[in-house]
């Protein structure tokens, strides 16, 4: 994935530094391996379990480098960012990342048009989430942890962080290096889109119910305070409880549709 500057600063000087790097970050992936295998159990289990179909969208395995005084989220941040331009733009995947736009997925990202922050954001937010579980820079030792989550249209992610700390005195002055060894993969589902559609419809009138509840009980308040006559507050809330009787009309018939 990334170095810090201290440590890329190194790597470029002495091929004993990238050797190591590289030596340690095998180790890692060794160790790993017992949690992505079970990180694809339970992406396999989770279309079979709903029944929903699955295409290959993106997949990343990168390895992060950072000594404690470099320790951030800076490195995270930036290969989400560069996956991000390459799925929505024009640029060239990462290194470690594969991009596949079968056509349904093109389709999919056609429709999610100004959302490119938003699904950047939210694999920002569950990998940056699990790093931060494991602790601060000064409490970092060998630990893993599996997480997944919807990111609308259909695009489901699913991933795993490994991470462990390296002394060396011959190449880091004996300081504690990090390194966080990111496993993960974005799947596309026609019918997980065709549920999540359900859910935002469903949501959407459910939200107007409950918003213009709230516009009735604010009427009433200000009638209470003498703020509005009864008459005013008479015709307002009349409106608004003919806006929540329709919403609620309109969910119940989506229901009996089972559209919802």
């Amino acid at each position: 994935m990334g170095h810090s500057p201290t440590i890329a600063e190194m790597a470029q000087k002495e091929d004993e530094y990238r050797s190591y790097l590289n030596k340690i970050e095998s180790e890692l992936e060794g160790k790993s391996k017992t949690y992505n295998d079970a990180m694809q159990k339970k992406l396999n289990d989770y279309y079979k379990d709903n029944n929903y179909d699955k295409l290959d969208f993106i997949s990343g395995n990168n390895a992060d480098f950072m000594q404690q005084s470099d320790w951030s989220m800076k490195n995270v941040k930036a290969i989400i960012d560069a996956i991000s331009k390459a799925v929505f733009g024009d640029s060239s995947a990462p290194d470690g990342v594969t991009i596949e736009k079968a056509e349904e997925v093109g389709a999919a990202i056609a429709e999610m048009e100004n959302m490119e922050l938003y699904i950047a954001g939210k694999c920002f937010e569950v990998l940056s989430g699990i790093v931060e579980s494991f602790g601060s820079s000064t409490s970092v030792s060998f630990n893993s942890s599996y997480k997944d989550e919807p990111l609308g249209n259909g695009m489901h992610l699913f991933a795993t962080v490994v991470c462990d700390s390296y002394k060396s005195e011959s190449f880091f002055e004996n300081k504690e290096i990090y390194e966080y060894l990111y496993l993960y993969e974005v799947k596309y589902s026609v019918e997980e889109a065709k549920t999540q559609a359900k859910m935002e419809l469903s949501k959407l009138y459910e939200d107007q119910i409950t918003t213009f509840t709230k516009k009735v009980e604010d009427l009433l308040d200000q009638l209470t305070n003498d703020k509005i006559t009864p008459e005013q507050y008479q015709s307002s809330s009349e409106i608004y409880n003919t806006l929540i009787d329709g919403a609620k009309k309109k969910l119940d018939d989506l229901k009996s549709a089972g559209i919802i």
